[in-house]
C-alpha cells in the first residue's frame, strides 16, 4: 500500500505540477504505478486467474498438478510429503520441501522461483495426505 500510494502521489504531483515537468516524469512513475497496482489488487487476480486453472490429480504411485499447459509430476516413491494445515479442514500439501518464508510468494510473475509441487489449498487436506501416505507405503510393500 505504502509503494502504490506514493507511486500514485508521484505521478499526480508530476502531471499536475503547477509548471510543467518533463515527459520522462509521468513515463517514469507510471512504471511505478503499475507495480504499485499489482501489488495492492493484481496479485490477487493473477492469483484467482492462476488457481481457476489449475488441477490437482491424485493417481496410486504419483500426484500431478497442471496449471494450464503446464503439469508438473511427482512420483509418490519416496518422495517427501509434508502437510501444511490451514483454516478449517483446508491445507496445503508439498511434494517436496516447502519454501522458506522469503520465497513464500512465488506466484510474481516471472519470478523463476523453483518452488516444489504442492496441492494449495485442498479441501479436507489430512484425508488427501493420508492418502497420498497410503500410496506411498504401499508402494514400498509392493
Amino acid at each position: 500500500m505504502l509503494w502504490g500510494g506514493f507511486a500514485i502521489f508521484w505521478e499526480w504531483g508530476a502531471t499536475h505540477a503547477g509548471r510543467t515537468a518533463p515527459l520522462v516524469f509521468p513515463i517514469f512513475g507510471a512504471v511505478f504505478v503499475a507495480v504499485g497496482l499489482y501489488l495492492i489488487v493484481g496479485r490477487f487476480l493473477h492469483d484467482s486467474w492462476r488457481r481457476g486453472r489449475t488441477v490437482y490429480v491424485l493417481t496410486e504411485d504419483r500426484a500431478i498438478v497442471a496449471v494450464g499447459r503446464n503439469v508438473r509430476v511427482v512420483p509418490l516413491a519416496g518422495a517427501s510429503v509434508e502437510l501444511q494445515a490451514g483454516r478449517g479442514d483446508a491445507g496445503v500439501i508439498w511434494f517436496g520441501t516447502p519454501p522458506s518464508f522469503l520465497m513464500a510468494n512465488s506466484s510474481w510473475p516471472g519470478s523463476g522461483a523453483k518452488v516444489p509441487p504442492s496441492f494449495e489449498l485442498a479441501s479436507d487436506a489430512r484425508a488427501v495426505f493420508e492418502q497420498v501416505l497410503a500410496a506411498q507405503r504401499r508402494d514400498r510393500t509392493g
